[in-house]
């Protein structure tokens, strides 16, 4: 559609739930964090990493990644999956039973908030990523769509490790959120890529190759709608998406089964691992470059490959915090600030 209204897309009735709650606390992160954005497209800067404008902004982009119809599909198809493989494994099966639990459908009322549960926890992880503003000039423009926040790894793409390559705290995480026709947030690990110049928060790219590529990130990682400006011609559009949707996950997680070791009362039994389908496309962008230290890094037989080891092994402290009862679930932040503050040790002292 070349001419369409805002009102009404990438929008559901009640996906929340039937309170205001979780929407009025959204619209409070949506609101601060626009008025940093605003900032970010009339001065093309970037706020400074240590600064409240730049927490707002990274809550904004972890908070827009799981609240998106995508994301409660995500959860959707984990918990089907999950629920039809313990049930497999748990009962004495027949193919009566196998038959009637594969006709089953499990789900979420409100997959969203299954979605959403994690991003407090999954925040402080995010808060150590590197950030840089992209911008084009002239007539070409970036794209964006229904499921703006892309996440990637050219760094584990390549060395093609076990499972998922794009949680928030694993090692060479990307994410690419557009913010305007002519800007791009582009957040990374710092540890292991450049991105243009170390000394200028902004890259102005000339390379009609790279805008392509950032366009075309959006159009795999669409749920239904990709959205431009009303200049743009729908052929030239209508081709890219053509072009890059063969990219596409064939499915958004994937299940394995591994056995843990036989003839142990303890660990005899069958290892579920469930992740999600990443956005693997061999993207080659030509301001990033991998830093050399890292060139020689070996993945090994590692299923997770942490970024920041010291926040990792802080999170593992706080799920215990959490079975004792002295912390929620969503309060992973405070439990750094205590921390922080000498209220409480950890294994790793350097959070």
């Amino acid at each position: 559609m070349t001419k369409a209204s805002v009102r009404g897309q990438a929008y559901k009735n009640h996906w929340y739930g039937l309170g205001d709650e979780i929407e009025d606390c959204l619209a409070m992160i949506e609101g601060r964090a626009a008025t940093v954005i605003s900032s970010i497209i009339e001065n093309s800067e970037l706020p400074n990493t240590n600064s409240e404008d730049y927490q707002s902004l990274v809550l904004f982009l972890v908070q827009l990644r799981h609240r998106t119809f995508s994301a409660g599909q995500e959860q959707n198809e984990m918990m089907n999956l999950f629920m039809k493989a313990t049930m497999s494994e748990g009962f004495q099966s027949s193919s009566e039973f196998d038959k009637e639990i594969q006709g089953t459908r499990f789900f979420y009322e409100h997959p969203a908030l299954a979605a959403l549960g994690s991003w407090p926890d999954v925040f402080p992880f995010a808060l150590d990523l590197k950030c840089k503003l992209i911008t084009i000039h002239g007539d070409r423009e970036f794209l964006t769509s229904d499921n703006p926040v892309v996440l990637y790894n050219q760094f584990l793409e390549r060395r093609k490790p076990i499972g998922g390559i794009t949680g928030w705290a694993t090692k060479g995480l990307q994410a690419f959120l557009p913010i305007s026709s002519n800007h791009l947030l582009c957040f990374y690990d710092g540890g292991v890529y450049k991105y243009g110049n170390r000394r200028q928060n902004a890259i102005s790219i000339q390379e009609m190759r790279d805008v392509d590529d950032l366009n075309s990130l959006q159009c795999m990682n669409l749920e239904e709608n990709l959205y431009c400006s009303p200049g743009r011609k729908e052929e030239e559009v209508s081709r890219l998406v053509a072009r890059y949707m063969r990219n596409r996950p064939k499915s958004r997680v994937n299940l394995r089964r591994g056995r843990l070791i036989e003839g142990d009362d303890v660990r005899d039994g069958t290892l579920l691992h469930i992740y999600k389908h990443d956005l693997r496309c061999a993207l080659r962008l030509t301001f990033i470059r991998e830093l050399k230290r890292t060139r020689k890094f070996k993945v090994g037989n590692r299923v997770f490959l942490p970024r920041n080891p010291a926040i990792q092994q802080a999170y593992e402290d706080f799920q215990q915090m959490v079975k004792s009862g002295n912390y929620k679930h969503g309060q992973f932040f405070h439990f750094l600030s205590d921390i922080r503050r000498g209220h409480l040790r950890s294994a790793s002292t350097q959070c």
